[in-house]
């Protein structure tokens, strides 16, 4: 995450700019940036917030003795599991390949195996065999720490630059 943190101050320090630059509008066609965020992050940053709130509503149905592993707590893990494999997709497809680019493979690298390590104890966590407890504390600390790194070092990269508005517009376009 270091090298994250120092590849963007470098690329601060040649752009000779550390601010938010704004959106230009034209005419009444609004920019889909809001508060300097581009429509690509604003949509990924929606995904977290749905992953965490079936995140928590796995959690509250594993805790309530009447559906703990009844079918309820499993179609609770089915849809967290759904959800990160839908988000971890596209950020496959717009995300990785501007972080790539900008930032470099490893950062990519680093990211998949965060997503695949978060797949594979939700996953774990509709098992019965599965220690439950220590399975929910690993998945909301990798959870807490991937969208973290996400949001606020990623994301922010990238509306600063300019480039997520640009992946979006030409995903937009396919």
């Amino acid at each position: 995450m270091g090298r994250v943190k120092s590849k963007v101050r470098r690329v601060q320090r040649k752009s000779g700019s550390q601010k938010h630059h704004k959106p230009q509008e034209s005419g009444n066609v609004r920019s889909p940036r809001v508060r300097g965020r581009s429509k690509l992050t604003m949509d990924l940053i929606h995904d977290h917030k749905l992953i965490v709130a079936d995140f928590e509503l796995l959690r509250v149905k594993a805790r309530v003795p009447e559906t703990s592993g009844s079918p309820s707590e499993a179609t609770a893990s089915n849809r967290l599991a759904q959800s990160l494999r839908e988000h971890f997709r596209k950020e496959e497809r717009l995300l990785f390949p501007l972080i790539s680019r900008y930032l470099g493979p490893p950062v990519c690298d680093e990211l998949r195996r965060e997503c695949t390590e978060i797949l594979k104890i939700a996953g774990s966590i509709g098992e019965q065999n599965s220690p439950l407890q220590e399975s929910f504390a690993q998945l909301e600390m990798l959870l807490q720490a991937h969208i973290a790194r996400e949001e606020n070092v990623l994301f922010w990269y990238l509306d600063v630059r300019g480039l997520a508005e640009d992946a979006q517009n030409a995903a937009d376009l396919e």
